[in-house]
Order: structure tokens, then sequence, then C-alpha cells
């Protein structure tokens, strides 16, 4: 595999400004289950050697601050039970 000549934040900032990136970004969402059998399959301590190996660009979301009621022990703010599916 060729060497990456952008870092994760320069290869997102290229895509988000329609320019070129060194090669396409890669993004990774799993259950914590899942996440872990990875981890655990490729012998890494840390999700970070997991990102590292597989040249996962981790994506950092930034958004307004919840301020409404507090979610409830058993849920989410929006009103969804954590024992129920999504």
């Amino acid at each position: 595999m060729p060497k990456d000549t952008m870092t994760p934040r320069e290869r997102w900032q290229a895509v988000v400004s329609n320019r070129k990136p060194d090669r396409v970004p890669m993004h990774y969402r799993a259950t914590t289950e899942a996440a872990q059998k990875l981890q655990a399959h490729l012998g890494c301590a840390t999700m970070d050697e997991v990102f590292k190996r597989l040249h996962i660009d981790c994506t950092v979301s930034a958004g307004p601050r919840y301020v409404g009621p507090p979610a409830p022990k058993d849920g989410d703010i929006y009103g969804r039970s954590s024992s129920s599916p999504t």
C-alpha cells in the first residue's frame, strides 16, 4: 500500500472542499461488541491501533451542547429505551 501523504484531517478537509485527497478517506462504525472482536482478531491493544492498521480516518463530530431535560436512566435524549432496538 502506498504511503499516505495526508493526515486524516487533511484528507477529510480535501473531500469536503471538493479537492482530490491522496486516497479515499475511510470511516469506521460498529457496535462495541464488533469493535472488541475486531480488535482481538487483529491483536491490537487499542482501537487507535486498529484504525492505524486498517488506515481508518477517524472523524470527530462537533455540535451544540444538549441543554434539554436530563435523559432517563434507561434511555436517551430522544426517548428511546436502551433495551429496545433502534
